[in-house]
């Protein structure tokens, strides 16, 4: 009976089918880097809100094994202060606005003996590449124009901290009048210690991790691995730009009365917001089609939160509404009360023998009577501060 028992065992996971396809179409998509923790977010970037042990298991079941990153070993060198500039970074790798902190470093690709350098400048704010330049030789000219493509494309360089190790591209003259001219500070790391660009190591740490180490085979000549680098750097600044323009979009609808709307007039709105939206990265010169499901789901979320909303202001104005006739009612009850006790001493009677032998077509007659008499009331103190 056993036996027959787990023979005709059916699969748990035969109700998971759709959520086991999403998982493989960003698994698969993303080259296999992507482990559970992210796959878990991106699903939540598609609206499908699953558990992290669920996806865990799910890929753990079907073999889908995301790129492990080598360990780096501990290391208590504190290294020493180098003579050219000060650190001024100090492994405070924060920064609260763009153009702040920079952070540079060189970094090599050696392919079956032939190799490749690139050389970028890493933005602490946003964790965002500002330019790059890949090279075969690891020379001046490739920090010139790594430096000519960020001074092109920025032009606030108040307080901004340029930090670097100790190379010696960074401790050239040529380098160092560059960084002078723009009022920009330069700042080194301490010798010997990679740590205190910790920032830029971890960026070249993912990168390589993603999509190099043990894929060297895939790149049959150094012009792929190229163009292979050249496209990790611009998919993640896509991402980047992608999710900045999600958050100026509700940003702008949150601070404007757009939250106000009627429920009538919200689907008109949110489209007109996200056909900005989809302006803007077209201008950015992004596949519209790639962020088609975030462009959806942006707006779905937006709908969704402004009908909430339109629903807590009716259902907020219905008791308020309430509220206020319960007040009403109250406040002429004791008017009534007033009135009454006005009746009984002018004719001399017991109020509650009052109350017995006058009719309830009376009582209403009176209610109506101060009713009038307090909207009356209420107009006249309105036109008078008009």
């Amino acid at each position: 009976s056993v036996y027959y028992y787990y023979i005709n065992k059916k699969d748990i996971d035969e109700k998971n089918k759709d959520i086991i396809e999403k998982i493989r179409e960003i698994y698969y998509t993303n080259k296999g880097r992507y482990g559970y923790r992210r796959v878990t977010l991106e699903l939540k970037n598609q609206g499908l809100n699953i558990n992290h042990k669920k996806v865990q298991r799910l890929m753990k079941k079907f073999n889908l094994q995301s790129i492990i990153r080598k360990k780096r070993k501990y290391s208590s060198y504190r290294g020493q202060i180098g003579k050219i500039v000060d650190n001024h970074i100090r492994r405070d790798f924060e920064a609260a606005a763009p153009n702040q902190k920079w952070f540079t470093d060189v970094t090599e690709f050696n392919l079956r003996g032939e190799k490749l350098y690139l050389s970028p400048i890493l933005d602490a704010y946003g964790r965002y590449i500002v330019s790059y330049d890949i090279s075969r030789s690891p020379n001046l000219d490739q920090i010139n124009q790594m430096l000519n493509l960020a001074f092109k494309e920025n032009g606030n360089y108040e307080n901004l901290i340029f930090h670097s190790d100790q190379g010696w591209q960074y401790q050239h003259n040529l380098y160092q009048e560059r960084l002078k001219e723009k009022k920009i500070t330069q700042s080194m790391s301490r010798k010997g210690n990679s740590l205190d660009n910790g920032l830029m190591e971890c960026f070249f740490g993912l990168l390589k991790s993603e999509m190099f180490y043990g894929q060297e085979e895939k790149y049959r000549t150094l012009d792929e691995l190229k163009e292979d680098i050249k496209k990790s750097i611009q998919s993640r600044k896509e991402a980047k730009a992608v999710s900045e323009f999600e958050n100026e979009i509700i940003d702008t609808i949150v601070k404007n009365t757009s939250m106000d709307l009627p429920v009538e007039m919200i689907d008109s709105e949110v489209e007109h917001m996200m056909n900005e939206f989809s302006q803007g990265l077209a201008y950015q010169g992004m596949d519209i089609n790639m962020y088609l499901g975030y462009i959806n789901k942006t707006a779905d979320d937006l709908k969704n939160e402004m009908r909430g909303e339109a629903e807590k202001r009716v259902k907020g104005s219905m008791v308020l509404e309430k509220i206020r006739d319960i007040e009403n009612i109250s406040y002429q009850e004791e008017q009534l009360e007033e009135e009454l006790a006005k009746m009984a001493k002018q004719y001399n009677m017991d109020l509650n023998k009052l109350k017995e032998i006058l009719p309830e077509e009376q009582k209403q007659y009176i209610i109506d009577s101060i009713r009038t008499k307090n909207t009356i009331d209420f107009l006249n103190k309105q036109t008078k501060r008009v």
